[in-house]
């Protein structure tokens, strides 16, 4: 009996110390394969066809499905995808060095009523939901700004885009960023609010003084969508640009971590069944548990069902798991030696 004992308490411990540490896997970052869900009215904008009321989505590794939808009459999608780094995302302005290779979508918040200068608000919204909940995802921005020049009247206007965060439950935290701002607990806006087109140079013919706005910005909270409120805003470095429309238009990515999605609930069902065998000179009830039916028998069942569940956790691992095996260890080790010093005596 001190034989198995030990042997018991050793194959425990044991197990519990080799235990693997359990680690989150990497961020899975969108990346092109953006396709329409929904392509609503088309218009063209110096050459790029923006569709209003429309969604486009992207399948991570994971098979997580994100969206991106606009709408509200100012905000568009274009059916062109476009790298980061194509509007001057650089290495150092997000959460790791591989963002700005990554391809995003291409957004939109045109200018159709607004009058330069001053702030156009509620342009429509941008609506990034996922197939299941997701934890503290990350948006990636590339691109914020822009402006245009009229040589003939010396127009020269600067337009951006602000975000205002619509969904209740949800705060943000500048991961990295180039020109951009978390202001107040629920927009996004360029720290210097006269950015050219992009992120990496400030060379422009409108007099703008800063570059565009790139970075990433983690929304911390478990949710399946998340709604932003679309601005424009401008401002005029000489006389208002008459020359044409200016839109904002700039690129979107998103990351998840697939570990942080899901929370499994898994339900086992023990079965237990009483059997009773006659024998030819007496009779005997023999308990006997089993996993499965014994079909064609005479044999006389009863079985009770017990439920149990489990929230997928798992048993301490890593440094936690080696410390509960030494524990479990030693308190095995004494209990032998208890039990064989009593049994000596």
């Amino acid at each position: 009996m001190v034989r198995k004992l030990f042997i018991f308490v050793i194959s425990i411990s044991l197990g519990l110390l080799i235990a693997p540490t359990v680690l989150h896997a990497a961020f899975e970052t969108t990346d092109g394969g953006w396709t329409w869900v929904t392509s609503g009215s088309g218009t063209n904008i110096e050459g790029t066809t923006w569709y209003l009321a429309s969604e486009r989505t992207s399948t991570l590794t994971s098979g997580i499905i994100v969206s991106i939808e606009v709408s509200g009459g100012g905000t568009g999608i274009a059916a062109t995808d476009q790298l980061l780094s194509a509007r001057g995302g650089a290495n150092g302005m997000y959460m790791d060095s591989t963002i700005h290779t990554k391809t995003g979508a291409q957004v939109v918040t045109t200018d159709t009523g607004c009058t330069y200068g001053v702030m156009c608000a509620n342009r429509g919204k941008f609506t990034i939901s996922f197939s299941q909940p997701v934890t503290d995802p990350v948006l990636h921005l590339s691109g914020i700004g822009g402006g245009g020049f009229d040589s003939a009247t010396n127009g020269k206007t600067t337009a951006w885009t602000e975000f205002e965060l619509l969904t209740p439950g949800i705060t943000m935290s500048l991961l990295g960023q180039q020109n951009l701002s978390i202001v107040g607990s629920n927009r996004i806006e360029p720290t210097t609010k006269n950015p050219t087109t992009n992120c990496s140079t400030t060379n422009n013919s409108y007099n703008a003084t800063a570059s565009a706005a790139c970075g990433s910005i983690q929304l911390i909270g478990t949710f399946n969508l998340v709604e932003f409120q679309a601005d424009l805003g401008s401002v005029n470095n000489a006389n208002p640009y008459v020359g044409g429309q200016l839109e904002d238009a700039f690129i979107m990515a998103i990351s998840v971590d697939p570990a942080l999605t899901t929370t499994t609930t898994t339900t086992t069902t023990t079965t237990t069944t009483t059997t009773t065998t006659t024998l030819p000179t007496t009779t005997t009830s023999i308990p006997v548990t089993s996993t499965s039916d014994t079909p064609n028998s005479t044999i006389s069942t009863s079985t009770t069902p017990t439920t149990s569940s489990s929230t997928g956790e798992l048993p301490p691992t890593g440094s936690s798991g080696r410390l509960w095996g030494l524990i479990l260890l030693a308190m095995g080790i004494g209990c032998v030696f208890a039990l064989t010093r009593r049994r000596a005596q």
